[in-house]
C-alpha cells in the first residue's frame, strides 16, 4: 500500500486499504492510510475522517485531518510544501499505539524550559503556528509544519516534513530516522535533547 501511496496511485491504496479493512475494521494502519490516500484523491477536498470511517479515529488520522482543516495554512495542495509532505502514513510497527513520556530540553538549559510530553505524535513548526505542540523562534528558516516525532513505546522516530532543514546529531536529515538514547534535534538555530530517560537530559 505504501508504494501505492508514494507514487500518487491513490486509488489502487484505496481499494486494498477497504479490503483489507473488510477482514479487519479497526486496524488503525490501514483506517488512516485509507484516509491519507481519500484525502489526495478527493480533488483538494477537506473531508472529515467520519465521511470515510464513521467514528472511528486515531492519533495519526486525528493528526493527519488538523493538517487537512487547518485555518492557517502550512501547506499547498498543488505546490511545495505540498498537504502529502506534512501528512503522516502509518507503518505497521505502530499499530500498537503505546505512547510513553518523551522529555525534551532545549539549548538554554534552563530547568523551566524542560518538558515531558506524552503524545504520541509530537509537532516542531514555527513559532505563531498552534498546530505545533514545541514552536520554535524564527522567520522563514523554520518551516510552518516543521518536523514530527512519532513517540511510540521503545520505537520513536523522527519525521522531517520537507522542512527547510532538521538536524539529528549534525546530520541531515531526509523522510525519518529511529531516535534511540539521547538525541541532540537541531532546527534553524535552536538544538533541543531529547530522550525518553529523563536522567538523560542532565
Amino acid at each position: 500500500m505504501q508504494c501505492f501511496y508514494e507514487t500518487g496511485r491513490h486509488d489502487v491504496a484505496i481499494s486494498l486499504a477497504r479490503a483489507i479493512l473488510s477482514i479487519e475494521p479497526h486496524n488503525p494502519c490501514f483506517a488512516n492510510n485509507y484516509y491519507i490516500a481519500a484525502l489526495l484523491n478527493g480533488s483538494n477536498q477537506k473531508i472529515p475522517p467520519g465521511d470515510l470511517l464513521g467514528d472511528y479515529t486515531n492519533d495519526f488520522i486525528a493528526y493527519n485531518w488538523s493538517v487537512a482543516s487547518e485555518s492557517t495554512p502550512t501547506h499547498a495542495w498543488e505546490k511545495d510544501p505540498t498537504i502529502k509532505s506534512k501528512l503522516l502514513f502509518m507503518d505497521y510497527r505502530f499499530r500498537k499505539l503505546a505512547r510513553c513520556p518523551l522529555f525534551i530540553s532545549d539549548d538554554s538549559g534552563a530547568p523551566q524550559l524542560n518538558r515531558q510530553i506524552h503524545k504520541l505524535i509530537i509537532t516542531f513548526g514555527r513559532n505563531g503556528y498552534r498546530c505545533n505542540d514545541v514552536q520554535v523562534a524564527g522567520d522563514t528558516n523554520i518551516s510552518r509544519r516543521h518536523c514530527v516525532i512519532v513517540n511510540c513505546r521503545d520505537d520513536v522516530w523522527l519525521y522531517d516534513l520537507n522542512s527547510t532543514g532538521t538536524y539529528l546529531n549534525g546530520e541531515r536529515i531526509e523522510g525519518k530516522v529511529p531516535l534511540i538514547g539521547r538525541n541532540i534535534v537541531r532546527i534553524g538555530n535552536k538544538e533541543f535533547n531529547i530522550t525518553s530517560d529523563q536522567d538523560g537530559l542532565i
